[in-house]
């Protein structure tokens, strides 16, 4: 079961569109290695199942780094940081 939880409200429908890819992938990737020894499809289908299965995984940790963001930022907030005085130490920033 796909929990919506995890993933962005703007990426919601897209979550779902590849969640229902993996899930029929998946069966049918199986089904096609097992019954009808087709290799090849069987192959294709698992890589793009893996390419669905990606894209949840990327969706999934964007939110992850948002919250994380968003959470630094309430904790800033609540020390009395201006948010506008810090400073990037990122490759030159």
């Amino acid at each position: 079961m796909l929990k919506v939880d995890q993933f962005l409200r703007q990426d919601l429908a897209k979550a779902i569109v590849e969640y229902k890819c993996a899930f029929e992938l998946s069966k049918e990737a199986t089904a096609l290695l097992i019954r009808e020894n087709d290799f090849e499809k069987s192959i294709q289908y698992t890589e793009d199942l893996l390419k669905s299965l990606k894209a949840l995984q990327k969706m999934k940790e964007k939110r992850e780094m948002l919250e994380r963001i968003h959470k630094v930022a309430v904790e800033l907030q609540q020390q009395n940081v201006d948010i506008k005085t810090i400073v990037l130490k990122k490759a030159g920033i």
